[in-house]
């Protein structure tokens, strides 16, 4: 089976680091979800949202950039843009890949979680002001 992205057990992308060091990367956000449950509105966790999607995204840019740049030979064609393309793509995955999709959801879904805890600290203070 061709794979996407390296072999696992080597550097990946432009990091000296394997995917199963880089994976507790995605842990720095635990505090960030705190905050934004905890006081959404604060700079602190504003300075916290940004800290930590910079940082896990600079990882996940460095891992899809090089994917993307100079794929493995018969590597299976990047499609985003068709189910069965997605799918091609996650069965060809290795941990690498995984890592890469699994940074993506992180930093998506505390983004949105923030918006949607400032949103509501917004309608509170709107309803009870």
């Amino acid at each position: 089976k061709t794979r996407l992205f390296t072999d696992s057990n080597c550097s990946m992308g432009w990091l000296p680091f394997t995917a199963h060091q880089l994976w507790h990367v995605n842990n720095i956000i635990l505090p960030v979800w705190f905050m934004n449950a905890y006081d959404a509105k604060s700079p602190i966790t504003r300075k916290l949202n940004i800290t930590a999607a910079f940082v896990i995204g600079t990882v996940y840019v460095s891992l899809l950039a090089p994917a993307i740049i100079s794929p493995a030979p018969n590597a299976p064609k990047m499609d985003f843009l068709s189910l069965d393309g997605v799918k091609t793509l996650f069965q060809n995955a290795n941990n690498d890949g995984i890592l890469a999709a699994w940074m993506h959801y992180v930093i998506l879904d505390c983004w949105c979680g923030w918006w949607i805890a400032n949103d509501y600290q917004d309608s509170i203070e709107s309803t009870y002001a």
